[in-house]
């Protein structure tokens, strides 16, 4: 019995397995979801001591009820609060954070739980964000 042929076959895909695996814990890797829906771009956190002057992160909304929601609350300041569940990687349009929200699951609340508010630089995948001092800025495609 022989190893000589079988032992490279497996050691050679192993780096590039190795580096899919790092890039995604790092948050290295996109993960692009659907572009059926418009692209908004949102203003959160201002007047936070983190963040005086607010970060920018951008949502894509898929729901048409939501999308008329969101275009109403274009340039009107705070008010409604965005919220929705943080997912892996910038989705293709959340640069230049590792997450984005999860286009299904966007909708807008008048109050939510404190512990999901926060700075966009906070947010980690996997949780639910709603940043209380949503303002949506613009429709940006």
């Amino acid at each position: 019995m022989s190893f000589g042929r079988t032992v490279p076959r497996l050691i050679c895909p192993l780096p590039s397995v190795l580096l899919g695996v790092i890039l995604n814990a790092c948050g290295g890797a996109t993960h692009p979801v659907s572009t059926g829906g418009p692209l908004f771009e949102i203003l959160a956190c201002r007047g936070s001591a983190q963040a005086p002057n607010g970060e920018l992160f951008h949502v894509r909304i898929l729901d048409p009820t939501v999308v008329a929601q969101a275009t109403s609350r274009i340039g009107k300041g705070q008010g409604l609060i965005i919220v929705g569940q943080a997912e892996d990687g910038d989705g293709g349009f959340n640069q230049p954070w590792n997450w984005h929200l999860d286009p299904t699951s966007i909708h807008f609340a008048e109050a939510t739980v404190e512990v999901c508010d926060g700075c966009p630089s906070w947010v980690k995948a996997g949780a639910q964000y709603c940043p209380w001092s949503t303002e949506v800025l613009r429709r940006t495609e």
